[in-house]
């Protein structure tokens, strides 16, 4: 939004002021020389209070200049407006560097954290063997006991080793989608790189052959203009048309592909 000057409103408004002071000196002057001290000492009071009420709007001006000041002190500029944008793009990155950072830091502690609760498994496992073996020995029913023991430990080990290798498994499939999905990006990017080198070159070409065109028609016009002096305005008018035509496209794609790019 455009703000007007207040600079001629405030130099009309003073100038206004300036007036009536001169107007208010020349009836005092008056006023201790003539007579009629009566009437001029109304319209001494008359232009007295001109000169206050043209004061107060001056003031009032003022303030509002005063306001309208400030307002645009607080919107910032074009440069300030780029620092900021450059300064957000700055911390955006470092925001996204520490969230890197933060998830690797969970990752290894989940990980330390499993580790520490199969130390603490096993060794419960190595000691409820180390207890059961001295009565494994002595009697047949310690035996059956500490083999019943050991095949729950068993299964519930391969239970164990069943449910990572499911995880494994998924994480490997994941891996294996988000590999695919790189090289198929990777394949389209060349892909775009190709098409758009190809498109420029055609750019290039179809520039040469306008200038080419254009020269050509040139000549061939100034060749004719001699023999068809009445005809040079719609010569001209052929040739500006000529100049702004649109590149022609040899199928659709080749012009969606103009267009995006």
């Amino acid at each position: 939004m455009e703000i007007p000057d207040p600079h001629p409103l405030v130099e009309s408004l003073k100038s206004n002021c300036s007036k009536l002071e001169a107007e208010i000196f020349q009836l005092e002057e008056k006023l201790a020389t003539d007579d009629d001290n009566e009437n001029l000492s109304d319209d001494l009071s008359e232009e007295l209070q001109k000169l206050d009420s043209a004061k107060r709007e001056l003031a009032a001006k003022l303030r509002e200049i005063l306001s309208v000041k400030r307002k645009l002190g607080n919107v910032p500029s074009h440069s300030e407006l780029i620092q900021y944008e450059r300064r957000f793009s700055e911390l955006f990155v470092q925001i996204q560097e520490k969230h890197q950072q933060t998830q690797k830091l969970y990752a290894t502690y989940n990980a330390l954290l499993e580790i520490k609760e199969l130390m603490l498994k096993e060794t419960s496992l190595l000691n409820s063997i180390s207890s059961q073996f001295q009565d494994a020995i002595t009697s047949t029913a310690g035996r059956m006991k500490l083999i019943d023991s050991m095949e729950k430990i068993a299964k519930g080990s391969q239970q164990k080793l069943e449910k990572v290798q499911l995880g494994l498994r998924e994480e490997q499939k994941a891996c294996d989608a988000l590999k695919e999905r790189y090289t198929t990006s990777i394949a389209e990017q060349r892909r775009c790189h190709s098409l758009l080198k190809a498109f420029q070159e055609e750019c290039a070409k179809n520039e040469r052959l306008r200038c080419r065109g254009c020269q050509a028609l040139a000549t061939f016009w100034a060749s004719r203009q001699r023999l068809w002096p009445s005809h040079r305005a719609s010569i001209h008018a052929i040739m500006s048309s000529f100049m702004n035509q649109k590149p022609f496209f040899a199928n659709q794609s080749d012009a969606a592909l103009a267009q995006s790019s």
